[in-house]
């Protein structure tokens, strides 16, 4: 023991001394292995550079210290020589160098005296240094840019400095991070930011003492901004006074007030303007302004959090977060410049000790959120900002105060700092990301104005998924917390322990169909928080929601109830939209709504920013009852990059490479999605026929005895529609009659209500009752208006004067005078206003007429449908003006000035009620007295409000009226009661539909599928998807009572494809030029959109016409197969046959939807105006690319509107128009030449224009698109560079509407002049600084690289004109020949010849033509509108005299041209001098056809005498042929040189060559012909002569037959008749030998087929190796010998099939055996009932088991049938075991003395038996019935002892081992149950126990079995146990002197250990001396 101790404590002092000498070791230097990543090509060095370290294998080894590096690259490379210095220290293990390139961003300075830009190295100097100005670093030798540095992320910054050489500019300081090679590019052509080169200038800023104020800068978008502070030179009364440069951005701000960044320190300046006191900051920063919601500006944001808004960060890191405020807070819409509000951040759920959010101070406000982990946990930080003001472009004022952030958007980051990584992966796929919102109904206001609340959050459902390793793992826990917002700086809530809270609401998972879980969640208001657990993972998701407020409008009749046949506005507030212009890297070119409205697809926009989100729906009759808007999405597009890419920011914009903020249109797709929207409509059952018979329905009507032009008052001559009522169709009108009137005529007038260009106003007028003398004529609808009067606005209308006079009303005896207004719309049904006139005091000679006459159904009839019981008058005829008869329908409704009338009753009708509205006077004296209805075949007379019985059929009504004042009438009324409806069965094919319509009316049908038909025609639709719709009409009689109609089959639709050309033109602009659409194989549903009613079955004309509207984005309207454009396609007036009309291949095409499109088809749709002579006009060519100088013709050729387009003749004398420029007018060839050299480079857009004598234009839209390109002067100077410039400024009219609106006219500022430059290219901006400086005119942005402002000529008032002084589009732009570049003046390069042209322009979305590119975008406007600038004329003072010299020279040329030297030589003059002058100059020219026409002649002259010296020589060569008889083969050359000859001469050549020479030339080229058809005919029966016997063919001559038979094929007619004569058997030879080798083909194919199954067969195992898994395999033989044909399987081995049906029968056998042991498995009895009797069938089911093969056996055990019989087996054991123990414990009790023997002594002995009975179970108790007996007679034998003994004091004389009881007790000692049994296990014992310690727990059993020399344990059981193998962690203590990572308390654990074995070597000994000794008693 003493050896053992002394050797522990050795050993506890050699780890001790290793360890103090491990940690000596390393307290001095050690080397370090840095690694050099990023940058490589660098050498190191000491310090002082005086020594180099070598680098090897990108590494070296240095000890801690100071070092440097300088770049080494190859000797071309930039950053050679650039280098700074680095520490090492014993944490280095790598230096990341990365290259910083100033180039981007150096100063610059524009050299008037070098005439170009001037930049750093000439401007100054600049120095570079780390964060604490302690490291310096040195750029590039030979590039004052190139600087190569340490990356170090965010962990650090560098600071700069640029020194000017010039004392009198500023010097500039700022800052930068590091996180990649930076070149500071920019992101897009707006980030043009760069070090300021600033002249000193500086003003005095007062300002309040507590208001801070700073200058502010950034190097370009997204970098850390750079901040300077100044120190007030002065304090007094409250305000500090500070010296502060100008040309910064200024920030002020104050506590609780709002921030200002402001460029011109708004405020009260001195009169020197060097001294300004700052205007008082705006109270509340936390101000909230929803209202700029509206206006397009929002109050959200953007960050760079991931997707999910959570941050995993291990503890000692930091996340930099970058929230951008959404929209930016921008000072200039264009040039991108933006200000960053005050950020605040709030940490919620936790202190300090989880994570903190640090603002660095090198940032001002918060522009960067740095998140710090700082130990293990889950919180939350929740982030805002403040309203900030700055001066904006946005209000139209110097600033604007942008909202603080909406409550409700608060931003949220769930920041998780944790240890070990999770096993567990959770996958949310929740697609609802940061950036992105769920949008529910809040509230709903109705027509009605009433709003409703809706609901409080949106219902959102995902899927989430989760892994562990390979494995699925199930979701076990899906919770929502509420959002915390921040409303006026406070939290909502803030929850100490926020995972705990009440906040949380946990779900259920739902079971998907494919048997995943899906989760559906309520959002609420804000920004939610989902939790998601699985596995030992857990994943937050922040989901934004946002509640809509939804307002829906009647359009039309406000406040009305929504009806079919009205339209909804449906506005959307509180949206946000998917995609906000952010600067540089998302720009949207628009937000599109889509959605299904009531099931159809429906597409809106909602404008580029999304300023107001709303859309309208027309309610159609499918629309009646709840209209839903569902599946609503946003989506957008936009120019700039991929969505997602602003989480790439960081403190120095993107970290990663960035692909440009230059990028075309990206569609984003869905961004958003919307709740459904839905909302009551009225139904209106009969919508097309309502909208039919309203048609005619009047604004107003005037009919009045008065002056001709005289207004006619509303009250008195005329009658208004109001909001309550339309005009009366009946009305009694007394007009007074005198001496000034009766001289007067009736005058009528007429105003639509709807207006309609080509409806008709007839007017038919009588006086008294002859209807016979009626006039009719037709007027010209009148124009009503509201005139203000006393007693407000009242209405008032002039007419057209009739025929008819007050003296002629006057002299009729009746004293009155009928008059009908009958209204004739283009579409509808007329409607008929009949006014009785009667002279006022003759009432009683006048027959008054009713207001209304009515038919209803009595009470017990079927009610009425809408239009049953209308009554319709009798047509009219009459004659129209030119004599032609005319019948006239007068529409629907009682008409008082006729007499018979006829209408339609249901069959269900049996009885009606005849209702009579009489007028009354102005007293207020009925007319009406009373009438009375006679049926006619009866006598009974009926009363008013008496029921009528009608006969089904006509019943003839007669209704009196009796007068109460004046004459009676009397009216006819045919009633007819319709037969009984019929109920119509459709029989068609599977899956088709039925459409049934009756006119305009769709029919509905039964549940059922059949329709219920009153009597009439029909037409039906049958329509499915593939087939061509049929459709058919078909009548419903009383011959058939229950009709059945059959379709059997319908047609397939053709096969389509290829394209179609579309044209889509509106009256005078071509809104889609030509273009290819290609014929979609699947045609869209059109009837899902309700275009049409029923879709035609394939692609159709209307299909194409719509996908070229899409294509185009021309606005456009289509219902029931009608196709119109929209918006401005009709801007003029039209002509009565004005109309929409299609041409397919020229003809016109009546019903688009309905015809199918073919390949090739050419679709022209146009609008016609309907005058009078209209022309289908086309204007060509309609594109073209010309290079300039060249000569340009258009020709102009049109038929009419509706003739087909092949009778297009030439329009002459139509005007060619460029915008509203004339160009010149059309010849009588309808042709135009245009020289390109008046043109500027660039594409033109001509129009034309031929009007009539009114002024109306008679052609229909056309445009030809021309492309002017640059042509390259090869003598130019390439060392110069000579362009044009042209300015074009404008009026400063302000925007459209505004107050200060004014006239626009563009106007030329700078006419186009030449500019060269001694360089070989030059910038735009170098150009336009040239030109306005020589032209005197000031600017204001060139060294910003945008134009913001120019200052006109003096001559037009010298004004500044200003972006968006003219609208929020308006603003400067340039062209390079005609197209407007992508980048800033000064990044633009022209060079010789190009044309610039810098203008301003109003709204460049309309006017900027080149806004129409491939990427989809387009501009909204067309060619009316595009290019308006270059109407500005361009002239400059002595052009025109320039021109005019040219003209005179023109005029000398002689009228009549010879072909004289004489002549020649003036038009060459002319010529000349012409082609010298400047584009300008040539307009001057207004003789130059003249020059053009002589040199036309002169070119004619010379081109006849060309002309006949050619075709001289060619007859000469003709004649020289011999004859056709005696043509050769070897006159072929001479022949075919003769044709080539002839062919070369142009056609007027040709026309000199006489037939007869042209008929032998073609006689001898036939001769020929005729020659070498035989000679090849010859060469192909040598071929077929060549091929082998029908008895010789093979295989192998395949080719050879083939070859013949091809050219045997392509033989002529003639040639094959020619062979047939001369070989016929060698003909016949082909076919036999085509027919053998077809024989011998199939049997190589069969033998093939065979040969495959056998080599199948033969691979099938052997009859005595069949196994239960080749069973797949002889299916698959079997199966593929059965697919054989009888001829094939002839061929099959018979040894392999015998192989086969062997292996079939062996599988079978094997089945079989298998089987019936399964069955004898089976068949035992079950676990539970099983009996030891049960052993032998258990050993018969074995030994079956045990006679099976392996394979039988392993089937077995996979069915399971094998667990049945071990199960079976085990049973039987353990019920024999049962017996055995059962039995032991009967012997136990057996061996216990006899009754009589027992003693107390035996108690113990007893009781263990009892323990041991009671242990049994009671199967086991019931084996052993007898020992139970005995064993309760010795215990009731014990118990008497025990009595007895406990009643005397005196010992048990019979017991009389109490010694060795005692030592019974002693040995029984420190052991919890001892037993000694028969079979002499001495000493045994169980020790069952549980011991915790902390988390680790021991549970089980131990048995002790003793000898002498010891114990053995053995313990079983689950323990889990620590120990030092199993401490996980990487914790490592270091040195503080020395840095040294070696863990020093390793020799601790050392010593711990030893103590630990020590201490168990003790335990250990004493417990052995402890067991030893009780041996020893027990041995004694």
């Amino acid at each position: 023991m003493k050896r053992i101790v002394r050797y522990l404590l050795l050993i506890i002092c050699l780890l001790s001394s290793f360890s103090f000498l491990k940690i000596n070791i390393y307290a001095a230097d050690t080397c370090k292995l840095i690694k050099l990543t990023g940058i490589y090509n660098v050498k190191i060095y000491t310090m002082d550079k005086k020594q180099e370290i070598e680098v090897k294998d990108k590494s070296f080894t240095v000890v801690p210290g100071e070092y440097c590096y300088e770049y080494a690259g190859d000797g071309e490379n930039s950053l050679n020589g650039a280098g700074g210095y680095f520490t090492v220290t014993e944490d280095t293990t790598e230096l990341k160098l990365a290259s910083v390139t100033f180039t981007q961003v150096s100063p610059q300075y524009w050299s008037d005296e070098k005439y170009e830009w001037v930049f750093l190295p000439e401007l100054g100097t600049l120095t570079l240094h780390d964060e604490k100005q302690q490291k310096e670093y040195w750029h590039a030798t030979d590039n004052v840019y190139g600087y190569v540095v340490p990356q170090y992320d965010g962990d650090s910054y560098y600071n700069f400095k640029f020194t000017p050489f010039d004392e009198n500019y500023l010097p500039i300081e700022g800052h930068f991070y590091v996180y990649r090679s930076t070149g500071f590019e920019p992101l897009n052509l707006s980030d043009n930011g760069r070090i300021p080169y600033l002249k000193k200038s500086y003003i005095t800023v007062k300002a309040p003492i507590d208001m801070e104020v700073y200058t502010t800068w950034e190097l370009k978008f997204y970098t850390a901004r750079n901040w300077k502070s100044y120190t007030p030179f002065k304090t007094e009364d409250g305000y500090n006074y500070y010296k502060i440069p100008e040309g910064f951005t200024y920030m002020m701000r104050q506590e609780g007030k709002v921030t200002r960044y402001t460029k011109n320190l708004n405020g009260e300046w001195n009169e020197a303007h060097t001294e300004v006191m700052v205007a008082p900051l705006e109270d509340n920063p936390t101000q909230i302004h929803r209202e700029q919601e509206k206006a397009g500006i929002y109050a959200s944001m953007l960050t760079n959090l991931p997707e999910n808004s959570e941050i995993d960060l291990k503890v000692g890191e930091y996340f930099d977060l970058v929230p951008l405020r959404a929209w930016q807070a921008v000072e200039n819409g264009v040039a991108n410049a933006h200000n960053d509000p005050d950020w605040h951040y709030v940490v919620i759920g936790g202190d300090e000790s989880v994570a903190s959010v640090e603002i660095t101070e090198d940032d001002k406000i918060g522009q960067f959120g740095r998140i710090h982990a700082n130990g293990e946990g889950t919180v939350l930080v929740a982030f805002y900002y403040d309203a900030v003001e700055t001066a904006s472009i946005t209000s139209g004022t110097g600033s604007y105060t942008y909202s603080a952030l909406l409550p409700e958007l608060t931003g949220i980051a769930v920041v998780h700092v944790g240890g070990e990584k999770t096993q567990t992966q959770i996958t949310s796929n929740i697609d609802m990301i940061e950036g992105r919102t769920v949008y529910y109904l809040k509230n709903q206001t109705g027509v009605d104005g009433i709003t409703y609340e809706m609901g409080d959050s949106a219902e959102y459902t995902f899927t989430p998924t989760a892994v562990t390793g390979d494995s699925s793992e199930k979701i076990t826990s899906v919770r929502v917390h509420k959002p915390i917002t921040i409303t006026d700086g406070k939290l909502s809530e803030e929850p100490t322990e926020w995972l705990k809270d009440s906040s949380w609401k946990t779900y259920q998972a739902n079971e998907t169909e494919d048997g995943k879980q899906s989760y559906t969640i309520q959002l609420s208001e804000g920004r939610n928080i989902v939790e998601i657990k699985a596995g030992d993972a857990t994943t937050y998701h922040v989901i934004l929601a946002r509640g809509l407020d939804i307002t829906v409008d009647n359009v039309y009749r406000p406040g009305k109830k929504l009806e079919v046949g009205d339209t909804a506005k449906i506005i959307m507030e509180n949206m946000i939209p998917p995609m906000f212009k952010m600067s540089a890297i998302y720009n949207p070119s628009g937000v599109q709504f889509t959605c299904k409205t009531n099931g159809a697809d429906y597409v809106t926009s909602f404008g580029q920013y999304m300023a107001g989100s709303s859309f309208i729906v027309r309610l159609q009759e499918e629309d009646a009852g709840t209209y839903r808007i569902t599946d609503g999405a946003l989506s957008t597009s936009a120019w700039g990059t991929t969505d997602g890419m602003h989480r790439r920011l960081t403190r120095n914009s993107m970290a990663t490479y960035w692909n440009g903020g230059n990028n075309p249109n990206i569609d984003y797709g869905k961004m958003a999605y919307i709740p459904e929207i839905s909302f009551e409509v009225e139904s209106n059952d009969e919508y097309e026929e309502s909208v039919n018979r309203t048609a005619g329905l009047l604004k107003a009507l005037g009919v009045a005895l008065t002056k001709d032009g005289a207004p006619m008052t509303q009250g008195v001559g005329s009658l208004f529609a109001t909001s309550s009522g339309n005009i009366s169709q009946n009305t009694n009108r007394s007009v007074i009659i005198n001496g000034v009137t009766q001289k007067l005529n009736v005058q009528v007038g007429a105003d639509l209500l709807q207006k309609d260009e080509n409806a008709k106003l007839l007017v038919r007028y009588w006086i008294g009752k002859d209807k016979s003398k009626a006039v009719t004529q037709e007027i010209e609808f009148s124009e009503s208006y509201k005139e203000e009067t006393i007693g407000g606005k009242i209405g008032e209308i002039c007419g057209k004067a009739l025929s008819f006079t007050g003296a002629d009303i006057k002299k009729d005896s009746s004293k009155e005078m009928q008059v009908e207004a009958i209204v004739v719309p283009s579409n509808g049904s007329p409607m008929t206003y009949s006014t009785h006139l009667y002279m006022k005091g003759q009432q009683k000679n006048a027959t008054f007429i009713p207001k209304d006459i009515k038919i209803v159904s009595a009470e017990g009839s079927e009610m009425f449908g809408r239009w049953d019981g209308t009554l319709e008058a009798d047509d009219i005829i009459y004659n129209d003006s030119d004599g032609n008869t005319i019948t006239q329908d007068l529409g629907y409704g009682f008409v008082g000035t006729e007499e018979q009338f006829s209408t339609f009753v249901p069959n269900e009708t049996e009885k009606i009620i005849v209702s009579v509205n009489g007028d009354s006077l102005a007293n207020g004296n009925e007319l009406l007295k009373e009438y009375t209805v006679s049926v006619e075949g009866t006598d009974k007379v009926y009363k008013a409000d008496e029921a009528i019985p009608l006969e089904v059929g006509v019943n003839k009504l007669t209704v009196n009226c009796k007068a109460a004042v004046g004459k009676d009438s009397t009216y006819t009324i045919d009633v007819t009661r319709r037969s009984a409806s019929k109920q119509t069965t459709f029989e068609v094919p599977e899956g088709a539909s039925v459409l049934v319509m009756q006119g305009n009316k769709t029919m509905k049908a039964n549940e059922d599928g059949t329709y219920t038909l009153e009597n009439g025609t029909y037409t039906y639709y049958v329509s499915k998807s593939g087939f061509l719709t049929k459709t058919d009409s078909f009548k419903v009689t009383d011959e058939e009572t229950n009709p059945v109609i059959r379709i059997e089959s319908l047609e397939a639709v053709p096969a389509q494809s290829g394209t179609v050309s579309v044209q889509l033109a509106g009256q005078s602009t071509v809104f889609c030029p030509t273009t290819d659409i290609a014929i979609s194989q699947e045609a869209k549903d059109l009837a899902a959109n309700r275009y049409v009613l029923y879709n035609h079955g394939g692609y159709t004309v209307l299909h194409a016409l719509l996908d070229a509207a899409d294509a185009s984005r021309a606005g456009f309207e289509c219902y029931r197969g009608k196709f119109v454009l929209t918006g401005d396609s009709i801007a003029e007036s039209n002509g009565k046959k004005a109309s929409w009309i299609c041409k397919v291949n020229g003809v016109v095409c009546d019903d688009p939807a309905n015809t199918l499109a073919s390949d090739g088809d050419k679709v022209e749709f146009f609008y016609s105006s309907g005058w009078d002579g209209m022309k289908d006009a086309h204007l060509t060519p309609e594109t073209k690319s010309v290079n300039r100088g060249e000569t340009l013709t258009l020709t102009l050729a049109g038929a009419g509107v509706s003739e087909n387009d092949a009778k297009a003749e030439a329009i002459a004398d139509a005007e060619i128009y460029e915008g509203s420029k004339l160009i010149g007018t059309t010849d009588e060839n309808g042709q135009l030449q245009v020289e390109t050299n008046t043109l500027s480079l660039g594409t033109h857009r001509f129009t034309a224009v031929k009007k009539d004598e009114a002024g109306h234009n008679l052609l229909t839209a056309v445009m030809s698109s021309i492309t002017v390109n640059k042509v390259s002067d090869p003598s130019a100077d390439p060392n110069k560079t000579v362009v044009t410039f042209r300015l074009i400024g404008d009026t400063k009219h302000g925007e459209e509407g505004s107050d200060n609106e004014a006239v626009h006219a563009y106007t030329t500022w700078i006419a186009t002049g030449t500019y060269s430059f001694d360089q070989s290219e030059v910038t735009v901006g170098e150009v336009f600084k040239t030109a306005l400086e020589e032209a005197g005119l000031s600017y204001v942005g060139i060294e910003n690289n945008y134009i913001s402002s120019i200052t006109a000529p003096e001559i037009y008032g010298g004004y500044e004109l200003k972006e968006m002084d003219n609208g929020k589009n308006s603003g400067w732009m340039y062209t390079v020949n005609g197209v407007h570049p992508d980048r800033g003046l000064n990044e633009w390069y022209v060079t010789t010849g190009d044309e610039i042209v810098w203008h301003y322009i109003d709204d460049y979305k309309v006017e900027q033509s080149d806004m129409k590119d491939e990427s989809g975008f387009a501009s909204s406007g067309n060619a009316s509108t595009w290019n308006k600038w270059l109407e500005a004329l361009d002239e400059t003072p002595g052009a025109r005299e320039r021109g005019e010299k040219v003209e005179n020279q023109i005029k000398q040329i002689d009228e009549t041209i010879e072909l004289t030297d004489e002549c020649e030589a003036k038009i060459t003059t002319a010529r000349k001098a012409y082609d010298s002058l400047t584009r300008e100059e040539k307009r001057y020219v207004s003789n130059y056809d003249v020059l053009l026409k002589a040199e036309e002649q002169l070119a004619a002259l010379k081109k006849e005498k060309a002309d006949k010296e050619a075709a001289d020589a060619v007859i000469a060569q003709i004649d020289a042929l011999p004859t056709a008889e005696n043509v050769t083969l070897e006159h072929q050359e001479a022949v075919d040189a003769a044709r080539d000859a002839y062919s070369k001469l142009t056609d007027d050549q040709k026309k000199l060559v006489s037939k007869e020479t042209t008929d032998k030339l073609e006689r001898a080229e036939k001769k020929i012909a005729q020659l070498l058809e035989e000679q090849a005919a010859d060469l192909v029966l040598e071929e077929m002569n060549a091929l082998p016997s029908k008895d010789n063919l093979t295989l192998d001559d395949e080719v050879a037959l083939a070859g013949a038979e091809a050219h045997y094929n392509a033989l002529s007619d003639a040639q094959k008749e020619y062979l047939n004569g001369k070989a016929p058997e060698s003909v016949a030879k082909l076919g036999e030998l085509r027919t053998q080798l077809e024989k011998l083909k199939k049997d190589a194919a069969d033998k093939a087929a065979a040969d495959a199954v056998t080599e199948k067969l033969n691979a099938l195992p052997s009859e005595e190796d069949v196994m239960f898994q080749d069973e797949a395999v002889l299916k698959q033989a079997r199966e593929a010998y059965d697919a054989l044909s009888e001829d094939q399987k002839k061929f099959v081995s018979g040894e392999a099939y015998d192989k086969l049906e062997k292996a079939e029968k062996k599988l079978e056998a094997l089945k079989a055996e298998a089987e019936a042991v399964t069955k004898q498995i089976q068949e035992l009895p079950a676990v539970g009932d099983l009996k030891l009797e049960d052993a032998e069938k258990v050993s018969l089911a074995r030994s079956a088991y045990d006679a099976l093969n392996a394979d039988q056996k392993r089937q077995l055990t996979e069915s399971g049938v094998l667990d049945t019989l071990l199960t079976a087996e085990n049973q039987l054991s353990l019920l024999e075991r049962e017996k055995e123990e059962a039995e032991k414990v009967a012997q136990q009790i057996n061996s216990l003395p006899e009754v009589k023997d027992l003693k107390l002594a035996d108690k113990t002995a007893v009781e263990a038996a009892r323990k041991a009975y009671d242990a049994l179970s009671d199967n086991q108790k019931a084996m052993i019935e007898d020992a139970k007996k005995a064993l309760e007679e010795r215990e009731a034998e014990i118990k008497r002892l025990q009595e007895l003994a406990d009643n005397t004091d005196k010992p048990d004389p019979d017991n009389k081992d109490d010694n060795k009881k005692d030592d019974n007790k002693d040995n029984n000692k420190d052991k919890n149950t001892s037993t000694t049994d028969k079979n002499n296990n001495k000493g045994s014992g169980t020790t069952t126990g549980t011991t915790n310690k902390g988390s680790n727990t021991t549970t089980g059993t131990a048995t002790n079995k003793g000898t002498q020399s010891g114990s053995t344990n053995k313990t079983t059981g689950t323990q889990a146990q620590t120990s030092s193998s199993q401490t996980t962690g990487s914790s490592s203590a270091k040195s503080a002197k020395t840095g040294d990572e070696t863990d020093f308390l390793l020799p601790m654990a050392g010593l711990i250990s030893a103590s630990g074995v020590f201490a168990g070597v003790v335990l250990y000994y004493k417990k052995r001396r402890k067991d030893t000794g009780v041996e020893k008693k027990e041995e004694k």
